[in-house]
């Protein structure tokens, strides 16, 4: 059975930027930039003034392909 909203995993989808800096180790100044620059997937909330919701699993899938792009193979 699957929880609205969960991945498979058990970790939700949506996360504000302090639970997705918790859930992924990454910085919240980290994550605040790239909402700013529109590089982390993710929406604001209607009628929540600036809360803005991160897409964790798609955060997740971005930086792998970043860092496989950063290996070489010699």
């Amino acid at each position: 059975m699957r929880v609205k909203g969960n991945t498979e995993r058990g970790m939700k989808t949506y996360m504000s930027i302090r639970q997705a800096a918790q859930a992924t180790g990454l910085g919240e100044s980290y994550i605040r930039k790239g909402v700013k620059e529109r590089l982390i997937p993710g929406f604001y909330v209607a009628g929540q003034g600036s809360k803005f919701m991160v897409n964790v699993p798609m955060l997740l899938q971005q930086l792998e392909k970043q860092s496989q792009g950063n290996v070489t193979v010699e």
